[in-house]
């Protein structure tokens, strides 16, 4: 048995299992989207709601029951907190900022992520590789994605002891503040989500430009040597393995 909640659109938002035993179940939804995808780091985000996703905005939900062969459909609507200060223009507003945070997040985890997997494979390859020029070639891009990585995420070992924040911990940090709080965001926190997103669109550009301007000529050499080229993840691909 398993309940399946649907947006005003007809989007599938959430499936639910139910629970098997005879007589009255419950099921819980918490009205909030999967966490959001978070690179790999050294560092401690230091917000609780980054593990969190959004909370979905008031309105009517509909809601489809299903047993075995049998459907039941019905509908639940969200209202806000009766105690709430906040308009629904703030709420709004507050959905707009925390989603756009949300799927800047998912596009760091991907940039890191096939930055991490382009150098793995270039490791593998320098490991296989006879010939030395080439060798020291794998080993420079190796070097250079490590660097770029570096730049994106923690890798300092001690958490929050070392202090050190790049664009993830930046990222969370903001992300979890804004998630924290069903009212308005600051002015600062939205200022501040512009200036992140420009750096991301930067760090999307330099992955794309590390991997166009040095993965041709090195797969050319590798294809030369009988070893399999370099391949750098695409965002669809990346996707695909998400779900």
């Amino acid at each position: 048995m398993k309940l399946d909640i649907y947006d005003a659109k007809g989007q599938l938002l959430t499936s639910l299992q139910g629970d098997k035993r005879r007589g009255l179940n419950r099921v819980q939804w918490p009205e909030r989207a999967k966490p959001p995808k978070m690179p790999p780091a050294a560092g401690l985000v230091e917000n609780e709601y980054v593990f969190y996703g959004p909370q979905v905005q008031e309105g009517t939900y509909a809601v489809k029951l299903t047993k075995g062969k049998e459907t039941y459909s019905s509908e639940v609507k969200l209202v806000p907190d009766p105690r709430t200060k906040s308009t629904a223009a703030d709420r709004e507003l507050q959905h707009k900022v925390v989603t756009q945070l949300y799927d800047m997040l998912a596009q760091l985890t991907y940039i890191v992520d096939a930055t991490s997997e382009l150098r793995d494979q270039a490791k593998q390859r320098a490991s296989a590789a006879a010939d030395d020029k080439l060798k020291e070639q794998l080993n420079g891009l190796v070097r250079k994605l490590e660097d770029f990585r570096s730049s994106l995420v923690a890798v300092k070992e001690g958490g929050m002891i070392t202090g050190e924040k790049r664009l993830r911990e930046n990222l969370g940090e903001l992300y979890g503040a804004v998630n924290g709080y069903s009212g308005r965001p600051t002015q600062s926190q939205i200022e501040s989500a512009a200036v992140l997103e420009k750096q991301l669109a930067e760090a999307g550009t330099q992955f794309q430009s590390i991997a166009t301007s040095q993965v041709p000529a090195l797969n050319t050499a590798l294809q030369g040597k009988q070893l399999e080229p370099l391949k750098a993840t695409s965002r669809e691909d990346w996707d695909k393995k998400q779900k």
